[in-house]
């Protein structure tokens, strides 16, 4: 008898051990975690691509106590060369050493020789130092005085895209600055500006913008938008894949206030003008 209820005991005691063990390990289970969202979930290259083109079209004016600045605003300095006028912290670009992107000729009709440049800040910080134009009229004494800086004119190394440094040219003809631009990919975009000194100041008096598809066209197939801001006249060419010509439609949109060389900003395109 007292076998047996030892033996009951000792059942008891083992039931509620094992009783006891359970409810340690039922308590409440965290639910699992939702599963991350695509809209949550970061995309590196959109997000590269994105910091890319904002980087890449800053048009930020920076500090207006900068070296160009104060230049700008003391455009009537005079030196016996060129590069004397360049204002501290700033060089005469040259893509390829030793060539410096500046062209001469007579830009102001009084049959002396004329410089104009494209200047880019000296600034290792920069990925892609700033550019700009810079025009000085050639005086009878041989030396020369500086015309404008235009702080906005010239687009950086790393805008081109994949094509590479989009600047393509700075030439002076019949007595016009001609500004040319060219960059993209498959997709290729260029643009073409003219300035012209009348009237004490100097003038956009010209655009011409276009893009073409290198893999079925050529350059002189582009869809192209040509402006002549001084006549209103405008002519658009499109390509035409199916009569494999351009179509070209012609119309004048009027005249209107002429854009400064000095506020004229490349990255803001038509708009602006």
């Amino acid at each position: 008898m007292r076998i047996c209820y030892t033996l009951v005991i000792a059942c008891l005691l083992f039931t509620s051990a094992c009783s006891g063990g359970t409810n340690t390990n039922t308590g409440s289970i965290e639910p699992e975690a939702d599963p991350i969202s695509a809209s949550a979930s970061p995309n590196p290259f959109s997000q590269g691509y994105a910091a890319g083109q904002d980087h890449a079209l800053d048009t930020s004016q920076g500090d207006s106590e900068s070296p160009i600045a104060s230049a700008t605003n003391d455009d009537e300095a005079e030196a016996a060369d060129f590069e004397s006028l360049v204002p501290a912290g700033w060089k005469v670009l040259e893509i390829f050493e030793g060539e410096p992107e500046q062209t001469e000729g007579d830009l102001n009709n009084d049959g002396l020789v004329d410089i104009a440049a494209v200047l880019e800040k000296e600034d290792i910080s920069q990925e892609a130092p700033d550019r700009a134009i810079m025009i000085a009229f050639g005086q009878v004494d041989h030396t020369y005085k500086r015309s404008v800086i235009a702080e906005h004119a010239v687009l950086s190394a790393n805008e081109g895209g994949i094509y590479g440094d989009p600047f393509e040219g700075l030439t002076i003809e019949k007595g016009v600055l001609v500004l040319r631009h060219i960059g993209g990919s498959n997709w290729r975009w260029y643009n073409t500006y003219r300035f012209r000194y009348q009237d004490e100041g100097w003038y956009l008096i010209g655009a011409t913008t276009g893009s073409y598809f290198t893999g079925t066209q050529l350059m002189e197939d582009a869809d192209e938008e040509d402006y002549n801001l001084l006549t209103g006249d405008y002519m658009k060419k499109t390509w035409d894949a199916a009569a494999g010509k351009r179509l070209s439609e012609e119309s004048n949109r009027g005249q209107k206030p002429l854009v400064l060389l000095k506020d004229f900003d490349v990255r803001a395109g038509e708009p602006q003008y």
